[in-house]
């Protein structure tokens, strides 16, 4: 993949009429969660920048203003590394002692309603005074 120093790219929506709402660059969507900051260059041509935040990271987006073009000039780096695939196990593991400890087994409920409790219980031995009592 090559890098240039800026890249078109397509604008989706706007809101408000002036700020990027979301775009389309190297294919994929970005949704714009934020717009940290605007300004406005004069030099050498007149353009409007934006640095927007998406959920891949923060972006700086140029708007031309004498052909109402777009660009991306500076993204995430993060966009340019490979992704790593899920499930895939650490390639060089932690030592032991770095490494993070299992986790530990959850505890057994309490019986709920309708549920049988142990013999040796307290609640066993309640209801079976009770229950001796009632039948009899």
């Amino acid at each position: 993949m090559q890098i240039g120093k800026n890249e078109r790219i397509n604008l989706l929506g706007r809101s408000h009429g002036y700020f990027p709402a979301a775009f389309r660059w190297r294919g994929r969507r970005f949704d714009v969660a934020a717009v940290e900051k605007c300004w406005m260059e004069r030099r050498p041509v007149a353009r409007r920048l934006f640095r927007v935040r998406c959920a891949d990271g923060v972006f700086v987006l140029e708007q031309s203003m004498a052909d109402d073009t777009w660009q991306v000039s500076r993204w995430p780096l993060a966009l340019l590394l490979p992704r790593p695939k899920s499930g895939a196990t650490a390639r060089f593991p932690l030592p032991r002692r770095q490494r993070r400890p299992a986790r530990p087994t959850p505890a057994p409920l309490a019986p709920g309603r309708g549920q049988r409790s142990p013999a040796g219980s307290p609640a066993a031995q309640r209801g079976g005074a009770m229950g001796s009592a009632v039948s009899g």
